[in-house]
């Protein structure tokens, strides 16, 4: 979590508040690579905690409509490593050698998060999966390729998809998606007999440059129901329900990496 900078309650074990000689950020202080996207990083006193800490570069967390700044955008690389095994392409000005933004992560783990010890399993520029052992609900792809299918009873015994069933949207840019529509719901066929899911769609992608993904997509998806008011205006909690959906989402990388 990030501290309020102007004199509130932050002191030093908030991520963007430090002491003297900010060891949290003295590596981006004078970094002409950093300076140049973000401008000059500092370690300057007058802040966080009745002004008795340092911070780096005024931010939106002293001042509301300021940049990010780069120490707070360097942590936001840290998040997405922890939650999904990847970081996007922006991360990429704060890996000044091989695995140096993975290690920062690990070792300047202010936000205190479950960092990976590396990026997930690497498949072109797409990063961890259902294998990990870091269990991601979403993950960045770089160069991603949505396609959705509309599902109907014609469908059930075709082996082919009709033009008027799917639609491919090759326009986005890098983005988190659900895992699931990445690596699909379960691995084979096998795995869906195993934990008894009664349908399963083979998806079956073949790319112009001669690549082809298989994906393992169920119809029923598992949906967040918002709590309710009991009597005397307690909430019930939220609870959980399966529906059958009408679409098949899945994401390969663009260039077929």
């Amino acid at each position: 979590n990030f501290g309020d900078e102007y004199n509130g309650n932050a002191r030093d074990n908030y991520a963007n508040c430090d002491v003297a000689g900010c060891s949290k950020w003295s590596d981006l202080i004078g970094n002409e690579k950093v300076a140049r996207v973000y401008g000059t990083v500092s370690c300057s006193p007058g802040y966080c905690h009745q002004g008795q800490y340092y911070t780096s570069q005024e931010s939106f967390m002293n001042v509301l409509g300021q940049p990010i700044g780069a120490v707070n955008e360097r942590y936001t690389c840290c998040t997405f490593l922890a939650l999904t095994g990847a970081m996007p392409s922006y991360c990429n000005t704060f890996d000044f050698t091989r695995n140096y933004l993975v290690n920062y992560c690990r070792t300047k783990n202010f936000q205190k998060y479950d960092i990976p010890k590396s990026k997930g399993t690497r498949v072109g520029r797409l990063y961890a999966t259902k294998k990990s052992s870091h269990h991601h609900d979403y993950v960045f792809v770089e160069n991603p390729q949505l396609i959705t299918i509309i599902l109907d009873k014609h469908l059930e015994n075709n082996t082919s998809v009709a033009d008027e069933n799917i639609d491919i949207d090759v326009g986005q840019e890098g983005e988190m998606f659900p895992i699931r529509w990445v690596v699909g719901d379960v691995g084979s066929l096998e795995e869906a007999r195993e934990m008894d899911l009664s349908h399963i769609w083979r998806v079956i992608v073949q790319t112009s440059n001669g690549l082809t993904y298989r994906r393992y997509h169920s119809d029923i998806a598992e949906v967040h129901v918002p709590p309710t008011l009991g009597e005397n205006e307690i909430s019930t909690g939220e609870t959980r329900a399966s529906i059958k959906v009408e679409l098949l989402e899945l994401v390969i990388e663009r260039d077929g990496s």
